[in-house]
């Protein structure tokens, strides 16, 4: 996490490279509300992991883009994750419209899975 004398340069790189990670996102999910959401994550990862940051300044966007792959892939996996769950829920009759899942019927779907 940056020291607080690194706050303007964070601050910096935020603002320098944040519509360039923000097409990025764009580009691989179709979607600005889930491009926002990379964008979010991606400079939270790089807050934590201000440490590694590249010292070269020309380096930093494509360490930038990395964290923003690695959130896009994160956000792809977590979505087919989702979408295997509401089918299960639907084969085993606990949900007739897959996007109305609540939280019990998630817990049942885990229950159900630890039985198999």
């Amino acid at each position: 996490m940056p020291a607080s004398s690194a706050m303007p340069s964070f601050e910096a790189l935020f603002r320098e490279h944040r519509g360039a990670v923000l097409r990025f996102a764009q580009r691989r999910l179709g979607s600005d509300e889930a491009a926002w959401d990379v964008v979010s994550e991606t400079f939270l990862a790089a807050w934590r992991h201000w440490q590694r940051r590249p010292a070269a300044s020309e380096e930093t966007r494509a360490w930038l883009y990395a964290i923003a792959g690695n959130v896009v892939r994160n956000q792809r996996r977590a979505g087919i994750r989702r979408l295997r769950l509401e089918t299960r829920m639907v084969g085993f009759g606990l949900a007739t419209d897959p996007t109305a899942l609540t939280d019990e019927d998630i817990a049942i779907l885990h229950f159900l899975d630890h039985l198999e």
